[in-house]
């Protein structure tokens, strides 16, 4: 009788299904029955689960502006 684990493993439980993974923006599931996360453009990823909106670069602004 196979262990609980191998089970699951066969099984392959989403875990993107369930609060997103924990994510703050995007959870993305690889084919290995893993996950992670992923944020929408504009953010960066910060501690493998949150997003934070990134600073816009000075030097694009000063250039945007010619």
């Amino acid at each position: 009788m196979p262990l609980l684990d191998e089970m699951v493993l066969q099984c392959g439980i989403d875990e993107c299904r369930e609060k997103n993974g924990g994510c703050g923006h995007l959870c993305v599931s690889t084919v290995e029955l893993n996950y992670y996360c992923q944020c929408q453009p504009g953010y960066r990823l910060i501690k493998k689960f949150n997003c934070e909106a990134m600073q816009p670069n000075m030097c694009s602004i000063v250039r945007g502006n010619r």
